[in-house]
């Protein structure tokens, strides 16, 4: 995000895009924790993060109409329309693994309207496959965070309505799994698990190891707390 703020403020660096936090990027963060009156750390904290995005999304409102959701269209079974939802729903499956990536072409074919399924079902709006305005708007607004490099964990899927505990199944389990997953590349305390969608007694196992890695009950049920803070440890492990 700070190479984007550099073309507005003269006081920050310019920054390459490397996917390293390097020396560099500590400079970068320094100067815009100055512009922004924050402490001065060097360090990408909750409040230097949240004032990142902030000011990031203001931006690209004003200068980037593309950042804003697009017109409701008349109809949605122009090949054009379609072409354009199943290129944000495979930017979206970027970052949520649990929607399947599909063919560019134009047609509404079974796996689009899977993953179109999917999403609505991580973002909790109705799981129908249909795409309204709703699903629409908030396809589109999560795609354009994603290219503009502003998606955050402020973009998480909700918190399903329930604990996810044994027996659950559906796309917020398989979240879970692939978050499980990758975190497991890091830390050899939690088991690698198969992503299969049902809440078994291996990720119930694998639960238990990642609450006892961060210190919490261990119960091996993901409520609120459990869900979030996955999705934080994935965000920065994936940063390494």
């Amino acid at each position: 995000m700070p190479f984007l703020l550099a073309n507005f403020y003269e006081e920050l660096p310019p920054l390459r895009v490397t996917h390293i936090f390097d020396n560099e990027t500590k400079d970068a963060i320094i100067a815009f924790q100055k512009l922004s009156h924050t402490q001065v750390s060097g360090l990408l904290d909750s409040t230097t993060q949240t004032n990142l995005i902030s000011v990031c999304t203001r931006i690209l409102e004003l200068i980037d109409p593309q950042n804003q959701p697009m017109d409701y269209p008349d109809s949605l079974q122009d090949m054009k329309t379609v072409c354009m939802i199943q290129r944000a729903i495979n930017t979206v499956a970027s970052m949520y693994p649990a929607i399947p990536n599909i063919l560019v072409d134009g047609i509404m074919h079974d796996r689009c309207v899977n993953a179109i399924k999917v999403f609505q079902e991580l973002f909790q709006i109705h799981g129908d496959g249909i795409i309204d305005q709703n699903t629409w708007n908030l396809l589109f607004t999560t795609a354009s965070k994603i290219e503009a490099g502003i998606f955050t964990t402020q973009g998480m899927p909700p918190f399903p309505k329930k604990p996810l505990t044994l027996g659950a199944s559906g796309a917020s389990v398989l979240l879970i799994q692939n978050r499980l997953q990758t975190i497991s590349n890091f830390y050899s305390s939690i088991p690698f698990i198969d992503a299969d969608a049902c809440f078994g007694v291996a990720t119930h196992q694998c639960v238990l190891a990642f609450q006892d890695l961060l210190g919490l009950r261990k119960d091996g049920v993901v409520d609120h707390f459990t869900w979030t803070l996955l999705h934080q440890v994935y965000q920065e492990v994936i940063r390494i």
